[in-house]
């Protein structure tokens, strides 16, 4: 028996603000225990290669971090929500 390959597969999307809906540039993901990754552009679009299954970490400053695990999906919009919190401790 051989080992069933891992799948690969592209993944793009946006990220935006759940504030206002804008796109955010600059947001860091990774490919949760790897150091694969990538950040968004400017208009918060970004694209990258997961296998099925793999946990995409999505953390921003000001924003609250968040995980998601792939499934089948290779579209993947994703809503930020701003940390209240951290945005206070730097006023």
């Amino acid at each position: 028996d051989t080992p069933n390959p891992v799948i690969q597969t592209r993944i793009s999307g946006k990220v935006t603000s759940a504030d206002d809906g804008q796109p955010l540039p600059g947001v860091s993901i990774v490919v949760k225990g790897t150091t694969t990754g990538t950040t968004t552009d400017m208009n918060g679009a970004f694209s990258l290669t997961a296998p099925e299954g793999a946990v995409l970490q999505f953390s921003y400053i000001g924003f609250v971090a968040q995980e998601i695990i792939l499934s089948a999906q290779t579209d993947l919009n994703v809503v930020m929500q701003p940390d209240m919190e951290q945005l206070q401790e730097v006023v």
